[in-house]
């Protein structure tokens, strides 16, 4: 079975057309994930993989006619590794996507917990992304760097689409937590385990520190430390992140690198430092940032 080529990828006539034409060539649209960004068991065999830019340039001309940046928000392709049971990571703890722009579009501002590194491809003056209010310009070439949290948004005031390359660290942890979330999961639950000067941790539905969601997902460790106010993943041993989560009370520096980070408090850490067993969670409100 022959790929399909650029030109065919850009003559796509409808989302179902496209979508189809992408699992062909191993690639994804990131506003349109078959699963949850997440492992009922954990996964650690990667397989070498190439992605042509040809084809997804040509797959994001299809995607500029049939979906705008109102709608995908992000009108990106995720390069998920053909890994089995995996639709979503590149590699172990990075997940990349090629991303188009057209002219005139804005990419409304948000922030995230992972950081964000860019490689621009094709793009002409007047491209530019926006990081915590500062515009940069985006050139063929350049490589961006969006520090996680840093709220950011692009535009294209050229006269044509503009292409570039994300790579994006930890997203999954992120991404579980945010899907338990929108679930209602961790509505009810308790903060099990407070440790005076440590930490508060909860997400757990048994209340023992035993439960979890029914599945579990990797780890992503990296090199953010463990500061006051840092949230990370609670762990029985590796690969075993589910819903329970802590926050800490203070620096904690024998936990970096040895469980994700993947928040912060940012705001009420009086209130953090207030929390006693067996407190409850009344409701987690998911907030981009942006009002």
């Amino acid at each position: 079975m022959n790929a399909p080529t650029r030109e065919e990828l850009a003559r796509s006539g409808t989302l179902e057309e496209l979508y189809g034409k992408l699992t062909k060539v191993g690639m994804g649209a990131g506003w349109n994930k078959p699963t949850p960004s997440l492992w009922t068991s954990p996964r650690k065999t990667f397989q070498p993989t190439h992605w042509s830019y040809a084809q997804a340039r040509g797959a994001l001309d299809a995607a500029g006619r049939l979906i705008n940046t109102e709608l995908a928000e992000r009108r990106n392709l995720i390069l998920f590794n053909p890994a089995e049971g995996n639709t979503y990571a590149t590699v172990r703890t990075l997940v990349a996507a090629y991303q188009m722009i057209m002219p005139g579009e804005w990419a409304r501002v948000h922030r995230h917990t992972p950081n964000a590194l860019r490689l621009i491809l094709d793009a002409e003056s007047g491209t530019y992304t926006e990081v915590d209010g500062v515009n940069i310009g985006m050139e063929p070439g350049d490589v961006l760097l969006t520090p996680n949290w840093s709220t950011h948004g692009h535009g294209n005031n050229s006269k044509s689409n503009a292409y570039w390359l994300d790579v994006l660290d930890a997203p999954l942890t992120s991404d579980n937590f945010i899907t338990l979330a929108r679930r209602g999961y961790f509505d009810g639950l308790t903060f099990h385990r407070v440790v005076p000067d440590f930490v508060v941790q909860g997400g757990d539905p048994r209340g023992d520190g035993e439960g979890g969601p029914g599945y579990t997902i990797r780890d992503e460790l990296n090199q953010e430390p463990y500061l006051r106010g840092t949230v990370g993943m609670a762990l029985a041993w590796r690969d075993t992140g589910g819903s329970q989560f802590f926050i800490t009370h203070g620096p904690q520096p024998h936990l970096d690198a040895r469980y994700t980070v993947f928040g912060r408090v940012v705001a009420g850490l009086e209130v953090v430092d207030a929390i006693t067993q067996w407190d409850v969670v009344r409701r987690i409100r998911i907030w981009d940032g942006v009002q």
